[in-house]
């Protein structure tokens, strides 16, 4: 198979905003002289585990340094030149539909938008938490769903309001639900 033919699957939230977990991500090998700023790379390693897709956020001619854009600091080892890389071209979503992946001073942009959308929800959760302490009127989420990998569901009617993952912290599906809905007090733990 040719270089430009290299297929991974993105899995994973770290670059949420540019690709969703299970898109096929359309590889080609570049040279590390020939990576940009903005650029997004797949780093390849022979253990699966520490494969992951970032955008390259600053180089210089012996490493270049990494983030993902839904996360909030930069990889703590750099991308070296003898590393197994990939630049990402273009992602293909479950139906066949192929879209470029923006890199150099465009990728910047999109990373920059990324960071600030990131921040924007991080300080609107905040907020939300706070005024859900005065949400006095709120509804409880009566339906509990559990299921065999140990994750639950908290739905209102035919509404799902939360998720309760394995490390027992409750994830709201929406913001808003936070003020609208509660959860059981014997369920509350960790809530993001």
């Amino acid at each position: 198979m040719p270089d430009a033919q290299l297929r991974t699957i993105y899995r994973g939230n770290s670059m949420r905003g540019e690709f969703r977990p299970g898109e096929v991500l359309l590889l080609s090998r570049v040279a590390f002289t020939d990576l940009a700023v903005g650029d997004v790379v797949a780093v390849l390693e022979d253990n699966a585990a520490d494969n992951y897709v970032h955008r390259v956020i600053r180089k210089t001619p012996q490493q270049a340094l990494t983030m993902g854009d839904a996360n909030g600091f930069p990889d703590p080892l750099p991308l070296l030149p003898e590393r197994r890389f990939f630049r990402v071209d273009a992602a293909m979503t479950a139906d066949g539909v192929s879209r470029p992946v923006l890199g150099g001073e465009a990728g910047v942009r999109r990373f920059r938008q990324h960071q600030r959308q990131m921040r924007w929800r991080r300080s609107l959760s905040r907020m939300i938490s706070r005024l859900e302490k005065t949400a006095f009127w709120r509804i409880e989420a009566s339906r509990i769903t559990e299921f065999h990998n140990g994750t639950v569901l908290y739905s209102c009617g035919a509404f799902p309001v939360a998720k309760r993952n394995l490390r027992n912290e409750i994830i709201y599906h929406r913001a808003w639900k936070r003020l609208v809905f509660k959860i059981p007090p014997e369920a509350k733990t960790a809530e993001r």
